[in-house]
């Protein structure tokens, strides 16, 4: 079952009021539907719509909600009364299809109102009828009081706001303010007898602005006369209802002075509480009002802080700008080193190269001269021998020429005597003495020739 939420008018879940409220606008269109085939833009759970269709060849209600348009033909769907789901601003039907078209209180809840209007014009025929309705804005406002605005109303209307719009689509547009207007009935009790009318309503024309609602009818072509009507609930006392509605108000205000006294109760509690909170709000203030000379402080050094701050940032800036360019003085730098790195490196392989060669030339050349120091040190071993042996023959021929000196001097006397022999002695003696030198000459030579080519061969070595 569908509850009230505001957006529909529900039958049985509203005051009776609000339901005649709607219902009579049906009423009102119904007189021009007689006989005639009617669409009802936005039906809603279809009340309407079955109030035009006991009156009219076929009314077809359309909403745009599933459950609603369900709901809606489960209650009042039959021969002349038909129900479907379509937008009201794309209506599913050719060209001039109806005789009469209604939207009561629907426009006001389109984000897109005048498409509403294009789609009616386009589907009523240019000799047919119009109805819509919204309410008044200004008076509207009023009566929802501390409810405010309705949520689903998208945009309301004033009356020449409204009255423009109307007149962009239609070529005839008649204004009717719709208002609860008081009247008094009297019925017999056990009769059927017809009901005749009077009215007390002023002649002069109503002023539409303090309407409660607009109702406009419009037509493409120029209407007949469509007179006010007057609208009487099929029953009930008013008085009666509004007695009951007094006790009902009356209780109310009963529970609400309660509610009234029962919060002074707690108004005076909260009052005590308010003034123990400003004591301690007091003693907030203070403490806050120190805090702020202290947070003064500390903005006053903050700010010193930050302009210290972008002093030492300009300072890194540009100190990381000098760096980013030494930085790349660096690299062109190492890349230019790196590349006589590279030289060197190749330089130090083959310098690797030639001294591995020279290495493997001077072990071979240290073998070898290994080799001539042994045989050298073996000859110098037998020249030291023979000369060694030729100092002993020395010191011998020494000893022999000391002998040879005494003999000579004890045979000095003997000389002049032995002449003949002394030649040949001293000739022998100088033979001896060459001998000896040239012995001694040759031997020391040799020897030194020998020491002299030792030494040369081992500096060589040593150089390479």
């Amino acid at each position: 079952m569908a509850e009230f939420t505001g957006e529909r008018l529900v039958p049985g879940q509203v005051d009776l009021d609000l339901y005649h409220e709607h219902v009579s606008r049906y009423r009102f269109a119904s007189y021009q539907a007689r006989g005639a085939f009617v669409l009802d833009a936005g039906c809603g759970l279809g009340y309407g719509t079955a109030s035009l269709g006991a009156d009219a060849t076929l009314a077809v209600g359309l909403d745009s909600d599933f459950p609603t348009v369900q709901a809606a033909a489960a209650a009042y769907a039959n021969t002349t009364t038909q129900f479907l789901v379509a937008d009201v601003r794309l209506l599913p039907f050719r060209e001039t299809t109806f005789d009469c078209s209604v939207s009561f209180e629907v426009i006001e809840h389109l984000h897109e109102p005048a498409r509403l209007l294009e789609a009616l014009h386009d589907v009523t025929k240019p000799s047919g009828i119009v109805f819509i309705s919204t309410p008044n804005k200004d008076v509207y406002d009023v009566s929802r009081g501390d409810a405010g605005p309705n949520p689903f109303h998208h945009h309301e209307f004033r009356l020449e706001e409204f009255l423009e719009l109307l007149r962009r689509h239609f070529a005839h547009v008649l204004l009717f303010a719709q208002n609860h207007t008081p009247c008094v009935s009297f019925r017999q009790a056990l009769s059927n007898s017809g009901l005749g009318a009077q009215t007390s309503l002023p002649s002069e024309t109503v002023d539409a602005e303090d309407a409660q609602f607009f109702v406009a009818v419009c037509s493409q072509q120029r209407m007949t006369e469509v007179e006010d009507f007057v609208y009487i609930a099929s029953g009930g006392n008013v008085l009666f209802e509004r007695e009951k509605h007094i006790g009902l108000l009356t209780d109310e205000l009963r529970l609400k002075n309660d509610w009234l006294n029962k919060t002074q109760d707690e108004l005076k509690t909260l009052h005590e509480a308010h003034q123990q909170v400003h004591f301690d709000l007091e003693q907030k203030i203070s403490w806050a009002q120190k805090t702020s000379v202290e947070l003064d402080t500390a903005v006053t050094l903050l700010h010193n802080t930050e302009a210290l701050l972008l002093e030492r940032t300009t300072w890194a800036m540009n100190t990381i700008k000098d760096l980013e360019n030494k930085s790349t003085e660096l690299a062109e730098e190492l890349e230019s080193k790196c590349a006589e790195l590279g030289k060197a490196v190749d330089q130090l392989h083959h310098t690797e190269e030639v001294l591995s060669e020279r290495s493997h030339w001077a072990l071979t050349t240290i073998g070898e001269l290994e080799g001539v120091n042994k045989n050298l040190a073996e000859k110098l071993n037998e020249k030291c021998d023979e000369l060694q042996q030729a100092v002993t023959r020395q010191h011998f021929l020494e000893e022999q020429l000391q002998t040879a000196e005494v003999e000579l001097v004890q045979l000095y006397g003997a000389i002049e005597t032995h002449a003949s022999r002394a030649n040949s002695l001293a000739l022998e003696l100088d033979r001896v003495a060459w001998e000896r030198n040239v012995l001694r000459n040759s031997t020391v030579v040799k020897l030194a020739q020998r020491l002299g080519l030792l030494r040369s061969s081992r500096e060589s070595a040593e150089s390479k």
